[in-house]
């Protein structure tokens, strides 16, 4: 599945999109991460603070695949594909905030 994300909120509600598919805990998802639960549970309501190597880590340990592609002609929007997220998750994005 392709999702295409604008903001940070997206990437969090995303990942937590694709822990709950899983069946994972926030605590097994932050464990294996490495950072705390509470943590996780702030990533995931606000993902703006995420280094790229914690998205990184993410997206290994829900089995997402980080793609970024050229946009098409005509959009204002970036592009995010993400496998493995439950099916039918489809979020309108807003314009980018940069």
């Amino acid at each position: 599945m392709e999702q295409i994300l604008s903001n940070s909120q997206q990437v969090g509600l995303l990942l937590q999109s694709a822990r709950k598919h899983k069946g994972y805990s926030q605590a097994y998802v932050a464990a294996r991460a490495g950072i705390s639960q509470s943590r996780l549970s702030k990533l995931e309501t606000n993902a703006a603070a995420i280094s790229l190597d914690m998205l990184l880590s993410m997206c290994s340990q829900l089995g997402l695949e980080l793609t970024l592609k050229e946009k098409s002609p005509g959009t204002n929007l970036s592009v995010v594909s993400a496998d493995s997220v439950a099916p039918g998750d489809s979020r309108t994005p807003s314009e980018p905030e940069w």
